[in-house]
C-alpha cells in the first residue's frame, strides 16, 4: 500500500465515514455544502459543531473539509451578530487552520463585529468581541455595597468595558477617579 493510500485510509477511519462516489463529481460550492450537511446528519453530528468530513478528491487523494459558520451578507464593524446573519459552508482544513475560526453559531450570536465581516468568508475569533456595556464618556450608574449599606451614584467612565472588565471612572460629585467592575446589567460595582 502506498503512503498516500495509507494516509487516506487513516483519514477516512478517523472521520468515521466512507467517501461516497457522488461527492467526487460535485462541481459547485452549493453542492458541496449540501453534501457536507447530509454527511454530517448521517453521522449524527450537531449542527453547530465543526465536523471534519471527507468531501472531495484532488488528484485521487481525499481532502477532508470542515463546516464553518460564515456571514450570509457583509456585516459592518460595530453590528451585533444575529442568527439570521449566519450560514454554514464547507472549507478545506488548510484554509480553516489559517487563523482560529469560530466553529459554531453559538460562539458568534450576540457578539459585536470588530471589523467588516465579508459574506461567505469564515469568521476569525479575533474579529468579534463581547458587546461593551459601559461606554467611555457616557454617564453610568455606580453601586457600592457593603453589608447592609447600598449607595448608588453617577460616574463618567474614562474607558469602555465589557462584563467583568475593570474600568476607571470619574465620580461626578467629588471629582475623584475610582475603579470598578462592569456588571451584566450595565452598572459598575465599586469598593466593597
Amino acid at each position: 500500500m502506498s503512503r498516500a493510500r495509507a494516509v487516506l485510509a487513516f483519514v477516512l477511519a478517523l472521520a468515521g465515514a466512507v467517501l461516497p462516489a457522488t461527492l467526487a463529481g460535485a462541481q459547485s460550492l452549493a453542492a458541496l455544502a449540501d453534501e457536507a450537511r447530509a454527511a454530517r446528519e448521517k453521522q449524527g453530528l450537531a449542527a453547530d459543531t465543526a465536523a471534519v468530513t471527507p468531501l472531495r478528491t484532488q488528484s485521487g487523494i481525499a481532502v477532508p473539509d470542515v463546516i464553518l459558520t460564515v456571514p450570509t451578507s457583509t456585516i459592518s464593524a460595530g453590528d451585533v451578530i444575529t442568527e439570521d446573519m449566519l450560514e454554514d459552508r464547507p472549507f478545506t482544513v488548510a484554509n480553516a487552520q489559517r487563523y482560529p475560526m469560530a466553529a459554531s453559531r453559538s460562539a458568534l450570536v450576540g457578539k459585536v463585529a470588530k471589523r467588516m465581516l465579508v459574506a461567505g468568508n469564515p469568521i476569525a475569533t479575533f474579529s468579534v468581541m463581547e458587546p461593551k456595556l459601559v461606554t467611555r464618556g457616557v454617564a453610568t450608574t455606580i453601586i457600592f455595597q457593603e453589608g447592609g449599606l447600598h449607595i448608588r451614584g453617577q460616574a463618567m467612565p474614562l474607558e469602555s468595558g465589557v462584563v467583568g472588565a475593570s474600568v476607571r471612572l470619574k465620580n461626578q460629585d467629588s471629582g475623584h477617579v475610582i475603579t470598578g467592575i462592569v456588571q451584566a446589567d450595565g452598572t459598575v460595582k465599586v469598593g466593597g
